[in-house]
């Protein structure tokens, strides 16, 4: 009976590793910005693998080019599925204000790549002229 538990135990024991492994997570998100009508330029794009009882995990910062478009990846090592998002700030029609708009948009998961990034989330053409559903300031970014 010993010899049987023993025998059940050794597949756990090597199995116990790769099941508490972590394991590298890449993330790529691209999209456009535009601000009454023309690209907006310059505007912070960070990537975040988001955690609700930790600060946020800061995974990579870009800015927006003069054409109005960012590309960004980011990656991390994790025991879990990371849960990432992007901040987008930006002072389109606010230039006066200190503390910048900000828009969050939560990344599908399906879009996250063990290893490299592999596929990437295309968050479109933002229009940012206009106060965007859940958006904050923030003036430390």
């Amino acid at each position: 009976m010993q010899l049987l538990s023993v025998l059940l135990l050794i597949p756990l024991a090597a199995a116990l590793p790769t099941l508490f492994e972590k394991k590298l997570q890449s993330i790529s998100v691209t999209g456009k910005l535009i601000c009454n009508g023309k690209p907006y330029e310059h505007a912070k794009v960070k990537l975040y693998d988001e955690n609700l009882a930790l600060p946020d995990r800061f995974l990579a910062e870009e800015k927006s080019l003069a054409d109005g478009t960012y590309t960004i990846t980011g990656n991390t090592t994790r025991y879990f599925t990371i849960d990432p998002k992007l901040n987008l700030y930006h002072n389109c029609n606010d230039e006066k204000v200190e503390c910048w708009r900000k828009v969050q948009i939560r990344i599908p998961k399906e879009y996250i790549s063990d290893g490299t990034d592999k596929k990437t989330f295309d968050a479109g053409v933002l229009n940012i002229s206009g106060q965007l559903p859940g958006e904050s300031r923030d003036c430390i970014n």
